[in-house]
């Protein structure tokens, strides 16, 4: 799913993430404010402050975020455009949150090498919406991306070389092994075992530190294929780090 993130892209993904609940984002032009700080606290360091406020000024003047007033005090949120463009964007994260169906979604493909440049374009599309590799150029995800695949392939004259299947799994590997060697679940839990014992001990945590946590719990975030539960181990450490990172 990861890709070349910009301020901008943090701030979609940060408030999709915390929703309308997030009433922690107060005066945002105001740098020194405890709110500003804040929201500013889950991007990457290498983002400069002003280049990240005129994100927030930029997104506000597009309609992307808005600001209301909630208990005296300004606050921002995605506004229905604003979702609108993390749900498309970022389709992984409302997704998963659904049961899955029982289908899987196959893309197999045999490009040309007179083709190359097209052919690591639909990699990466297939990539960033966190597909699986189960063979050489047969990729599987859980998700119905049907309607997305089939604008980018026909967009890109693949038509010919890509096939989109869906299957049921009738016997072989239980889903959840499957999904575990897949998608190489284990690399992804002991980053979220890392960064759950990095904090498990700590009562509380100074400012830094929390931002710190964010910030690299996004980074994982980033990487995560978010499979819907039915697909993951049923004690997924993930779930515990969502937690401590929404609810500290």
């Amino acid at each position: 799913m990861r890709k070349l993130l910009r301020p901008r892209d943090y701030i979609v993904v940060t408030l999709g993430i915390l929703g309308d609940t997030f009433e922690e984002i107060k005066d945002p032009f105001a740098i020194q404010e405890k709110g500003y700080k804040y929201l500013y606290g889950w991007v990457p360091e290498r983002w400069q402050k002003h280049n990240f406020q005129r994100s927030v000024e930029r997104m506000l003047k597009t309609g992307d975020i808005e600001k209301i007033i909630t208990s005296g005090q300004p606050v921002i949120r995605l506004s229905s455009q604003g979702k609108d463009k993390w749900t498309r964007e970022f389709p992984l994260f409302t997704l998963s949150l659904k049961p899955w169906d029982g289908w899987w979604r196959m893309v197999g493909f045999d490009i040309p090498n007179i083709l190359k440049g097209k052919r690591e374009s639909l990699r990466e599309k297939i990539e960033r919406l966190g597909m699986g590799r189960l063979q050489e150029s047969l990729y599987i995800t859980p998700f119905d991306f049907g309607i997305d695949l089939r604008e980018f392939i026909e967009s890109h004259g693949l038509s010919s070389f890509v096939d989109v299947f869906e299957a049921r799994h009738t016997f072989g590997q239980d889903p959840r092994d499957l999904a575990w060697r897949v998608w190489q679940l284990e690399k992804l839990e002991e980053r979220y075992e890392g960064l759950l014992s990095s904090v498990m001990n700590k009562d509380t945590l100074i400012r830094k530190e929390r931002f710190q946590l964010q910030v690299k719990f996004e980074e994982i975030i980033l990487d995560d294929p978010l499979l819907p539960k039915e697909l993951l181990p049923r004690n997924w450490v993930g779930y515990k780090v969502y937690n401590l990172v929404l609810n500290r």
